[in-house]
């Protein structure tokens, strides 16, 4: 989707908007969960991922700039990967899966990012006039 919405915005051309449109609602209604858990599956909860994580908080941040609502997940996909796949030192986990947490940092597939994905998301909310709900706040405070 982020390539999509990169093509659409360089080149001008509309084609595909619709696609891109259609595709960002999916996205949204399943592949995460209530509290924020961003899933790698559209249809089931494990593996989560923290590459997929990262991701998912990246394309939401860009997207927040067209729809608000991707904004607040972004945030709520953020704070639970913050809160379930961050270890006390700061390092991020790899995986969880049904029964156990590997929580081996590997820089490429979580530590560099989900900094990335994080970078994104504060800076593009520091740059708005209203952060959404007070939630960003909070979140810069987490990290």
């Amino acid at each position: 989707m982020d390539s999509l919405r990169s093509y659409i915005e360089y080149t001008g051309d509309e084609t595909w908007r619709s696609n891109l449109i259609k595709g960002l609602a999916f996205y949204k209604a399943h592949f995460f969960e209530e509290n924020g858990c961003p899933k790698y599956y559209h249809d089931r909860r494990y593996p989560i991922d923290s590459q997929c994580a990262a991701q998912s908080i990246e394309t939401l941040a860009t997207f927040s700039q067209d729809d608000p609502a991707c904004g607040e997940l972004a945030v709520r996909a953020a704070r639970w990967t913050i809160e379930n796949m961050q270890g006390s030192d700061g390092h991020f986990f790899y995986r969880i899966y049904p029964l156990m947490k590997a929580k081996t940092p590997m820089l490429h597939w979580a530590q560099a990012t989900m900094y990335k994905a994080l970078a994104l998301l504060l800076e593009l909310f520091r740059e708005k006039a209203t952060l959404p709900s007070g939630k960003v706040a909070s979140f810069a405070k987490v990290i």
